[in-house]
């Protein structure tokens, strides 16, 4: 019995080199941010200015986030991100 028969973890992933796996998973994501967009018009990807802006506003705040923070938002109403 190896370790993948107790977690059910088969290792297939094992097998891309760790450039391929990087590139898997940055894919990964942003199919998933999209389906997110797709699904719910309040999801928003924003801009890296967009980003910029909301991590200042949240900095004035008190409130200490990394960019990654925001790789999709949800907006309720008519709220400009570029403002």
């Amino acid at each position: 019995m190896t370790r993948g028969d107790l977690t059910g973890d088969s290792g297939a992933h094992r097998s891309l080199p760790m450039e391929n796996r990087s590139s898997a998973l940055f894919g990964t994501e942003r199919s998933a941010r999209e389906l997110l967009v797709a699904a719910d018009p309040r999801y928003r990807i924003p801009t890296k200015a967009q980003r910029r802006a909301l991590m200042v506003s949240f900095a004035e705040r008190g409130i200490a986030l990394v960019s990654s923070a925001f790789d999709a938002v949800r907006v309720d109403g008519a709220i400009d991100l570029d403002d």
